[in-house]
């Protein structure tokens, strides 16, 4: 028992029974009440470590496990003290002092119906640690798989990038080996250059072919060398064969 902030701690530290708990409880409020004349009590805060078949326990929902009991808070249903006017107009207080039994029943009973409180079940700690390991296991697992996987994804990517890259360089060098010159001036010759997967620019690329199967293809617009704009294009399939040739004038 310690004074704290005003107020008076009682700690038992060893387990305990309930018996036990509430000798120490009656021992402490029944020496307030007769070495000092205190019968009156608030914020009356009780933490307990449960244990059942001594190993220690915790009340969860087995229905949410991840949701535990923190307890449950009450209030006097009886009113424990009775004013008295005096003669001299003072005022005395009488506390009641008779423990109701009967009462403590029915509150108990009352508690055990409550459906906030009944859904709890006691669980071993030790149970719930190795539960929360293997799922704490489980979700490290799941974000290196997925780490795992992300990071192959991004390197089929780059790969994929790459390769684009390279085959659009290697039509590049085609087209400049066609006017023997370097890839740097093919702008001289030419107004643009990319791959094709659109469906509709496809069927406008390849309508006039009969059996189009090409789901990519490669196009080139040259430059008029007098007017310098647009005069027309070449599709090629990524084998480099050419597929059709559009007039833009």
């Amino acid at each position: 028992m310690a004074y704290n902030d005003g107020g008076f701690k009682m700690t038992i530290r060893e387990k305990t029974s309930k018996e036990e708990i509430l000798n120490q409880l009656a021992m402490t409020l029944t020496y307030l009440e007769t070495t000092h004349g205190i019968e009156e009590f608030s914020n009356i805060n009780i933490y307990l470590q449960i244990y059942k078949n001594d190993e220690r326990q915790m009340l969860i929902d087995p229905n949410n496990p991840s949701k535990q009991s923190g307890g449950f808070s009450l209030k006097p249903e009886t009113e424990h003290k009775t004013f008295e006017t005096l003669a001299d107009g003072s005022k005395k207080i009488t506390y009641k002092k008779d423990v109701d039994f009967k009462r403590i029943q029915e509150t108990i009973e009352q508690l055990i119906k409550q459906p906030a409180l009944s859904k709890y079940k006691p669980i071993s700690i030790k149970k719930v640690e190795e539960a929360r390991n293997q799922h704490e296991s489980y979700l490290k697992e799941q974000r290196k798989k997925a780490e795992e996987e992300h990071a192959q994804a991004m390197a089929e990517r780059r790969k994929l990038e790459q390769e684009e890259k390279d085959l659009l360089n290697s039509f590049r060098q085609m087209i400049a080996d066609k006017f023997n010159c370097d890839i740097r001036d093919l702008s001289v010759y030419t107004i643009s250059m990319n791959f094709v997967t659109d469906k509709n620019t496809l069927k406008k690329y390849l309508g006039s072919i009969e059996t189009p199967k090409e789901e990519k293809i490669f196009r080139v617009t040259y430059r008029d060398q007098t007017t310098k704009k647009a005069a027309y294009s070449e599709v090629y399939d990524l084998q480099k064969n050419l597929l059709n040739t559009i007039d833009i004038n």
